[in-house]
């Protein structure tokens, strides 16, 4: 769970906003107004102050699913979990380390 209190340092402020509008040009641009920003990155992005560890979207099946082929075209070391996240093999891997 990410610590919202810890102040984000000024150059990493931009990258999870950055992430999310590399998101968007993923998706068709017909939908890109249904790929909604949640979580803590909302709350960087309208408070930079705050850190998140993640970038949470929102978005109908249709969008999500051109989300994941793109991603998966070209990024082959990610995985799609069943509750719809998208995650770094490693990081998948580190996590099932801990448990």
């Amino acid at each position: 769970m990410p610590n919202f209190k810890v102040a984000i340092a000024a150059p990493l402020r931009e990258a999870p906003i950055e992430c999310y509008r590399a998101a968007t040009r993923l998706v068709r641009p017909g939908w890109r107004r249904r790929l909604v920003l949640v979580g803590g990155t909302a709350r960087v992005a309208h408070s930079p102050a705050y850190k998140t560890d993640d970038v949470d979207v929102t978005a109908p099946p249709g969008v999500l699913i051109d989300l994941w082929k793109d991603i998966s075209a070209v990024a082959h070391n990610f995985s799609f979990e069943s509750h719809g996240k998208i995650v770094p093999d490693a990081l998948k891997d580190r996590r099932a380390k801990y448990l």
